[in-house]
């Protein structure tokens, strides 16, 4: 088998996508081209998703398709991603976000990266709180801004003139913006400037950066896309301005148009789930599972889309499978279908519903309770047969009370009204399978399965 690399399991590239984002991303770049015309600086764009939806992802495979295109035609703007969160224990953004842009001025145009680098290299003399090595990366020489500082103090405790050092500061700031609208000032797109991470700052230098995008960087040619969890910079923004802000309209100040990162589809949790099962579970040579893995997919993707698991989930709870599931087939033989199925059900609530997992393990679960979620999350037919396996699966030694499985199947609506019900007819071969779980225990599946399921399932079975 053909190693996985490792941008196919974080891709950089469309090629390598598989949340079917290109279509998505064609109509945001057409979007932010031609509402560049209607704004008078730069536009700034949300893009919102919950952490782990694939955000990062989707910006890194825009910033190289942008790339791509550019070697062929060259007036595709420039790019390049800005991760806040990097840099977020300086106190002021404004020289991170500096020593990024430059990377986006074309070498050909020198005279134009050489004033830039000027302009800023003056205002950091006024700014000297700044980190050595983020102002190298823009020029600045910091031991020659403290001399500078050092020497303005002196002339300042001479003279005490405060209004004309501030009056140097403000020219410098003029002369930096001046040298931002020489590089980037343009009727069209120039550059767009991908912002990552961005709620994951501190809630003061986020605010901060907002703010610094809007002063300094607002230069028509310019186009800011913001990688956000709306929720979360909001509840960054409440903590400074308090409760009672107004944040959609507080955004507003700094962002010109929101948008949603599509969803995962059916399809693609599927495409999604065939790829973790090579990338996971398959592995020649280096991993070895006990699980049947033709099916594995098709089940994952069943729970998947109904419990709304992010991508990033999705790859722990597969990196989870894989783990636990390794053995040796020869002495072992793969696990029973019963077993490989409650093996997935139980690691994807260990992921997107762990207080569910904890219930089933410790044995506070409750059986109707389980079954209204399943059915919740998939079809009424589907939710059937994965009760089933749960069912069959979670009887309890220590249990005090009878379990009678007809009333349970029937209030949940598993089994008509009226029909005479055998055990052995409706749960038999789930309990024999079952009973295949004595080989998992010598594995690591039984340190997973066997604190949550005890025999006497398998006892049941014979």
């Amino acid at each position: 088998m053909t190693p996985i690399k490792s941008d196919m399991l974080s891709p950089n590239t469309f090629e390598h996508d598989k949340l079917a984002l290109k279509p998505f991303c064609e109509k945001l770049e057409q979007f932010a081209i031609v509402d560049h015309d209607f704004v008078e600086g730069s536009l700034v764009v949300a893009l919102t998703s919950p952490f782990g939806t694939g955000k990062s992802t989707f910006l890194r495979m825009w910033k190289h398709d942008l790339e791509r295109r550019r070697i062929i035609k060259p007036e595709t703007p420039e790019s390049v991603i800005l991760n806040a969160w990097e840099l977020d224990y300086c106190e002021d953004p404004l020289f991170a976000i500096l020593a990024t842009l430059i990377k986006a001025i074309p070498e050909a145009d020198a005279a134009k990266l050489a004033a830039v680098r000027e302009a800023a290299a003056d205002f950091a003399n006024f700014a000297i709180s700044i980190a050595n090595s983020i102002s190298s990366k823009v020029g600045v020489d910091a031991i020659k801004a403290g001399e500078h500082a050092k020497k303005k103090k002196q002339d300042r405790e001479q003279k005490a003139d405060f209004l004309k050092s501030f009056e140097n500061r403000s020219e410098a700031y003029d002369r930096l913006k001046e040298a931002l609208k020489e590089a980037f000032g343009s009727d069209s797109p120039k550059a767009f400037i991908f912002v990552d991470e961005l709620d994951r700052c501190r809630p003061d230098y986020a605010i901060n950066y907002l703010e610094t995008i809007k002063h300094v960087f607002d230069i028509h040619g310019l186009v800011f896309v913001l990688s956000i969890d709306y929720d979360h910079l909001q509840s960054s923004a409440r903590s400074l301005f308090g409760q009672d802000l107004a944040f959609p309209e507080y955004l507003r100040k700094f962002v010109q148009r929101t948008f949603k990162l599509p969803a995962l589809t059916p399809e693609g949790y599927e495409k999604l789930s065939l790829f973790y099962v090579e990338r996971f579970i398959e592995i020649v040579g280096k991993r070895d599972s006990l699980i049947q893995s033709e099916r594995l997919a098709r089940r994952v993707k069943e729970l998947a889309v109904g419990l709304r698991m992010t991508p990033r989930q999705l790859q722990e709870s597969f990196r989870i499978i894989g783990h636990v599931t390794t053995g040796d087939k020869e002495s072992r033989g793969p696990l029973g279908w019963c077993t490989s199925s409650g093996v997935i059900l139980m690691c994807l609530l260990k992921v997107s519903r762990p207080q569910t997992y904890e219930a089933i393990g410790n044995g506070s679960d409750d059986h109707i309770g389980i079954g209204e979620l399943l059915k919740g999350i998939v079809s009424h037919k589907v939710a059937d047969w994965w009760f089933r396996i749960y069912f069959t699966g979670s009887f309890r030694l220590e249990s005090k009370t009878s379990v009678d499985p007809e009333a349970i199947l029937k209030k949940l609506g598993f089994f008509k009204e009226g029909d005479k019900f055998e055990e052995r007819t409706e749960l038999g071969e789930f309990y024999q399978d079952w009973a295949r779980w004595y080989s998992a225990t010598q594995s690591n599946v039984g340190h997973l399965w066997k604190p949550h399921f005890p025999r006497r399932s398998f006892r049941r079975a014979h």
